[in-house]
C-alpha cells in the first residue's frame, strides 16, 4: 500500500488491507509523535492510537513526554458502536486522551435534534463511565445526508476528551470531496487548562430513559479494567 506523503508531516498509517482502507494520522514533523501499540482492530472496530508531544527532546525525554504529550485515538466503527463496543471497551486508553472519528453512532448528546441509534446510548454511557466529555457542538452536524436514505444532516463523527480541554470545535463543509465535514478544534492540557469542554450542550440526565442493565454491564467491565489504567 502506497502511503500518502505531505511535506512537513509525519504519516502514521494503519492499513485495513494491503491495497486500501484503514486509518491514517498526520502529525507536524516539528512535534514528537509515535504510535501506541495494543489497539484492537477488526472490520467493525478500527482504532489507531498516536501520541503527540511538544518539547519532548533532549535530556529527561521520558519525563517530558509524560507531561507534555497527549494521545489521539482515531476510530472508525463501520457498523456503529453496537458492533464495536466489546472490543473498544477492552482498549486501555491513557488518562490524557482525545478519542474521535466516524463512529456511526447517533444521539442528542452530540446533535441536539438527532434520534438515538447505532449504539449512541451505549457510546455515551461508555464516555460517562470512563470520564470522557463530549466536545461536539450539539447544534452543528458533521455529515450531510442528502444522498443517503435518511435525508437531512447527522453527526456520526464524535469527539471526546479526557484530561484536556477541547476548544473552538467546528465542522466545515468539505466542498464536494466527502459527505462528511472537516472537523477542527484546539486542544489544551496542563496546569493552566481546564478539563471541561468549551461547548454548548445538554446539562442534565433523563433518568426515565436510563438503561440500568446496560449500565451494570458497562460498570462491571470498567471495574475489572481500572487496575490496568495507565497514569
Amino acid at each position: 500500500l502506497r502511503l500518502p506523503r505531505l511535506d512537513g508531516f509525519v504519516v502514521h498509517a494503519q492499513p485495513r488491507t494491503s491495497t486500501a482502507g484503514g486509518l491514517c494520522v498526520l502529525v507536524r514533523s516539528s512535534l514528537y509523535s509515535g504510535p501506541v501499540s495494543g489497539t484492537p482492530s477488526t472490520p467493525c472496530c478500527e482504532m489507531q492510537q498516536v501520541t503527540v508531544g511538544v518539547d519532548c527532546g533532549g535530556s529527561n525525554a521520558e519525563q517530558k513526554l509524560a507531561s507534555n504529550s497527549i494521545t489521539f485515538v482515531n476510530c472508525y466503527f463501520s457498523r456503529g458502536f453496537d458492533q464495536a463496543a466489546d472490543l473498544f471497551e477492552e482498549a486501555v486508553l491513557p488518562r490524557r486522551s482525545v478519542v474521535l472519528g466516524d463512529m456511526n453512532a447517533h444521539a442528542p448528546d452530540w446533535l441536539e435534534d438527532s434520534d438515538t441509534r447505532g449504539g449512541g446510548d451505549a457510546l455515551k454511557l461508555w464516555a460517562d463511565t470512563e470520564g470522557f466529555a463530549v466536545c461536539n457542538n450539539t447544534r452543528v452536524a458533521t455529515r450531510s445526508d442528502q444522498q443517503a436514505r435518511r435525508s437531512g444532516s447527522s453527526s456520526p463523527d464524535v469527539t471526546f476528551a479526557r484530561g484536556a480541554t477541547v476548544r473552538d470545535w467546528a465542522a466545515h463543509a468539505a466542498l464536494d470531496l466527502s459527505d462528511h465535514h472537516v472537523v477542527t478544534f484546539t486542544v489544551e492540557w496542563g496546569t493552566n487548562a481546564a478539563t471541561a469542554p468549551d461547548r454548548p450542550g445538554r446539562g442534565s440526565y433523563n433518568w426515565a430513559k436510563a438503561d440500568l442493565p446496560l449500565y451494570r454491564k458497562t460498570a462491571k467491565k470498567a471495574f475489572k479494567k481500572c487496575r490496568r489504567l495507565r497514569p
